[in-house]
């Protein structure tokens, strides 16, 4: 079973390790299953000290990492995609209560807008936040984790600003025309 690949929802390869019980039971330890349930759903009877063992295991480690990796790029490009639509959906809902008239409305939109891009708190770094790394942005790359934690403030900031708009517009109703960019 060396070499094979396995078809996942998303549609791409990802190598399986060589034990089809093994590569069951690495599925389940990605999907947060225990070890002794994973363990039993690959196809084991129950023992917990092989379950135990079996998820002590390297090449399982590994290849859980790796489903868990793929997982996050997915959840990542979702949220990015969602983020997207939310802000176009702010964009829009400030341009409504603009042509309403709605001036205040507008301009608290346009202000959570500006928030969602930092640009309400922009503080100082000193020597005390920094501790023992550098302010050279250029010196160190972004990490993947550094970039999904970015983008998931970003989405959590993007609903609540929807939702503080919303409020803020209050019961009426503004006519959404989705032609319109």
């Amino acid at each position: 079973m060396q070499g094979l690949a396995q078809q996942t929802m998303a549609g791409d390869t990802m190598p399986v390790v060589e034990n089809a019980k093994h590569e069951r039971m690495a599925q389940g330890l990605a999907k947060g299953l225990s070890a002794d349930k994973a363990y039993v759903q690959a196809g084991y009877k129950p023992h917990r000290g092989n379950a135990a063992r079996l998820s002590a295991n390297e090449r399982i480690k590994a290849r859980v990492a790796e489903i868990q990796q793929k997982q996050v790029s997915r959840t990542i490009e979702h949220a990015a995609i969602n983020a997207r639509e939310e802000m176009q959906m702010l964009r829009s809902l400030v341009r409504d209560a603009r042509e309403a008239g709605d001036i205040k409305t507008a301009m608290q939109g346009q202000m959570f807008i500006l928030e969602c891009f930092g640009f309400k708190d922009l503080p100082t770094l000193t020597h005390e936040m920094l501790g023992d790394r550098s302010a050279n942005t250029a010196a160190a790359p972004p990490t993947s984790e550094r970039q999904a934690e970015v983008v998931k403030k970003n989405v959590l900031q993007f609903g609540r600003v929807h939702q503080e708009l919303e409020r803020l517009a209050g019961p009426r109703v503004i006519e959404h025309d989705p032609t319109r960019k």
